[in-house]
């Protein structure tokens, strides 16, 4: 695998067949979901970003116990995979596969697909801050969110509910900018091929170097 400067897609599981890992939809060329809507400018991504990052929060999420210390202003932030992967193949637009029901991420099918060159083009998260619980669907290339579930927190004037789902929207668009940037640092990282591509992997395939047990 190249590194990043090349621009290549990350090679993780599928590697043998050639097929990579996160290739989003290619030439779609839609603006990114995460943030720069009120502003009405998209935040530019290349499209194959969007799977990877992805499998990235997926395995993150394991690796940490679903705690990330996202540094200001987002802070510390539980996120696990909630109840819902949506694959696609490498040189394809439509979903080929869904994961879905309770804890679908722990199966053994969502990770053979993985492993087998699958393109995460959804997935669903919970999310905590503080007290707040959030879920929300990204999807596609452009990450955009969709099924929104908001904590209410206020329950009583109809200015009062929306002036607080509209600060319950943009702190959780706080957290998702959060975790893009933690995946982009570590995506540039000098030691991103040297230690994660292999861990990376050995988590894909399990820990003996199959694919895991379930």
């Amino acid at each position: 695998m190249s590194g990043t400067s090349s621009g290549e897609p990350l090679r993780v599981g599928g590697a043998s067949s050639g097929e990579p890992l996160g290739v989003g939809g290619a030439s779609s060329g839609e603006p990114l979901g995460i943030g720069g809507a009120s502003s009405g400018e998209p935040l530019p991504i290349v499209p194959h970003l969007a799977g990877e990052f992805y499998a990235w929060l997926w395995w993150e999420s394991e690796l940490r116990g679903a705690v990330f210390n996202l540094g200001p202003p987002a802070g510390t932030v539980d996120v696990w995979v909630e109840d819902r992967l949506a694959f696609r193949s490498p040189d394809e637009t439509r979903i080929t596969a869904i994961m879905s029901g309770e804890n679908p991420a722990a199966t053994l099918e969502a990770r053979a697909a993985l492993a087998g060159g699958k393109v995460l083009q959804e997935i669903r998260l919970g999310i905590r801050r503080d007290d707040r619980e959030y879920a929300v669907t990204l999807k596609g290339a452009a990450m955009h969110l969709t099924a929104l579930r908001l904590p209410q927190v206020v329950t009583t004037g109809d200015e009062e509910v929306l002036l607080e789902r509209v600060h319950l929207y943009e702190e959780l668009c706080l957290v998702l900018q959060g975790l893009l940037v933690a995946f982009a640092r570590a995506r540039t990282e000098p030691t991103w091929q040297q230690n994660v591509l292999p861990a990376w992997n050995d988590w894909v395939l399990g820990s003996d170097g199959g694919l895991p047990s379930g």
